[in-house]
């Protein structure tokens, strides 16, 4: 996953609710349009692939810029901007299920994050262990698949707190 940005269109505009600047994940890329992820709301919209640029940033590192949205109590609870994004990620992955439309445990494999984020292995457990610690996420361990993790209540009511801003 990339992170991109909306880039002001030279002429025409943009779709409602786009501004340009807006961060948003990349998911697929598909012709001339991409679909996209708000990584607040997680919303998911086509956007003109020419109307989005990359940026050096991880798609975790919602506060990378400095203008984030992330509430102070949020961060405070997570630790950073990674562990908060990463929250987010696992919220809307359990939200999804496993993308047959049932969800089962709603946990998500250690290997599907690592392929999903920038970090290494190492990193991304970190991260993890710190949102386990503050009570956000919950580990699982699967028969078949390894280690998972999903949100706990509270990690969802954390994550609700961000999309109702």
């Amino acid at each position: 996953m990339r992170t991109v940005r909306v880039r002001a269109p030279e002429s025409g505009g943009l779709p409602e609710g786009v501004e340009p600047g807006d961060r948003r994940l990349l998911l697929k890329i598909s012709g001339d349009a991409c679909l996209v992820r708000d990584p607040a709301t997680g919303e998911r919209r086509y956007l003109p692939a020419d109307r989005l640029e990359r940026v050096d940033a991880s798609p975790l590192d919602l506060d990378g810029d400095g203008d984030s949205d992330v509430p102070a109590v949020l961060r405070a609870l997570a630790g950073n901007g990674r562990a908060v994004g990463l929250l987010v990620e696992l919220v809307s992955r359990a939200e999804e299920g496993d993308g047959d439309g049932v969800q089962r445990d709603a946990a998500t494999p250690v290997r599907v994050l690592l392929d999903a984020t920038t970090l290494c292995e190492s990193d991304l457990h970190g991260v993890l262990a710190e949102v386990e610690a503050a009570g956000l996420v919950e580990r699982v361990e699967r028969s078949v698949g390894g280690r998972a993790y999903r949100p706990t209540d509270r990690g969802r009511e954390a994550v609700d707190s961000i999309r109702d801003r």
